[in-house]
This record gives structure tokens, C-alpha cells and sequence, in this order.
């Protein structure tokens, strides 16, 4: 679980809309001006995300809460960001060369290949950016902010576990 900290926004009932401060790429590492995920990061990136999740605890807003994205959800979304751009890449390629016929040189794939890349990029960017279903995409609310994380140090095989603050 990817664990990210929020703000509350707004209390509806058994629902919050919190708002998460999105970091550009990973952020960790000093080369970002040389880094392609870096400069991935700028294409998709935008301040911050509004989701709505569900929670049984009474928040306030303002409230700083703890969120978890599934690992798997993360894989899927990743999958989405880099394949639809080369499937994108290929299929204009191929599209431009049947269009032209042969004898035509490189240039009706290459022009092709470039479409299908920004249309894939494109279609990427609106998945990317319309995708606010919170709980749908894998993100839960785990905690209040303030709140300690119980962390399995030693699960026992009979049952019992010894858990730890952090």
C-alpha cells in the first residue's frame, strides 16, 4: 500500500472529498532535468487531486487524513500511462504505411507513428485527469493524520501478532 498524506475538503455523510498534493515524478533523485519519468511527471502532473472516498470516521474539514493506493490499482494505472502512447506509436505507424501504399518512402509512417503517439499521449492525459472515483481506483482512507500507523513486526503462526507504533 502507497500511502500519501490529504486534506479534507468537504463531509458528506459517510463520504469526504480530500484533496491530495501531487509530486512530479518520484522525487527522488536530484536528476530531474535528464530523467524521461521526470519529464512524464511534467506532461501529467497537476497540483493537486480531488477524490471522494468513504469513511466511518467523523471528520472535520481541514482535517489532515492519510490515504493508501493499492499496489495493483497503481499497476493498472501505469500499464494505462505507458502502453495506450506505443500502441498509439505502432498502429499510426502501420496505419500511415497501408494508407500510402508502397513506394511512398518513410514518411506516411513516420507522420503516422507521430499522430498515433500524440493521440495516445492525449488519451492518456484525459484518463489520467478525469479519473476522480477515489475508492473505485484503489485509494482508500486509512487514518486520521495524526494518528500511529500499527505495523506487523512479527506475525506468529499460531495467531498472535506483536504490533509496533510508528
Amino acid at each position: 500500500m502507497i500511502e500519501a498524506v490529504a486534506t479534507v475538503r468537504e463531509v458528506d455523510g459517510e463520504r469526504v472529498l480530500v484533496e491530495v498534493q501531487r509530486r512530479g515524478a518520484c522525487g527522488g533523485c536530484e536528476s530531474g532535468a535528464s530523467c524521461g519519468t521526470s519529464a512524464l511527471g511534467r506532461w501529467f502532473a497537476r497540483g493537486t487531486s480531488e477524490l471522494w472516498l468513504r469513511t466511518t470516521l467523523p471528520l472535520r474539514v481541514g482535517e489532515g487524513v492519510v490515504v493508501g493506493l493499492e499496489e495493483a490499482a497503481l499497476l493498472r494505472a501505469s500499464l494505462l500511462l505507458y502502453l495506450l502512447p506505443i500502441l498509439g506509436l505502432v498502429a499510426g505507424a502501420i496505419a500511415g504505411t497501408a494508407l500510402a501504399g508502397t513506394g511512398s518512402g518513410d514518411w506516411p509512417a513516420i507522420a503516422g507513428g507521430g499522430l498515433g503517439l500524440a493521440g495516445g499521449l492525449t488519451l492518456s492525459r484525459a484518463r489520467a485527469t478525469a479519473s476522480t472515483r477515489g475508492t473505485e481506483a484503489g485509494v482508500v482512507l486509512l487514518r486520521r493524520r495524526d494518528e500511529p500507523a500499527n505495523v506487523l513486526l512479527d506475525p506468529d503462526p499460531v495467531g498472535i501478532t506483536t504490533t509496533r507504533s510508528i
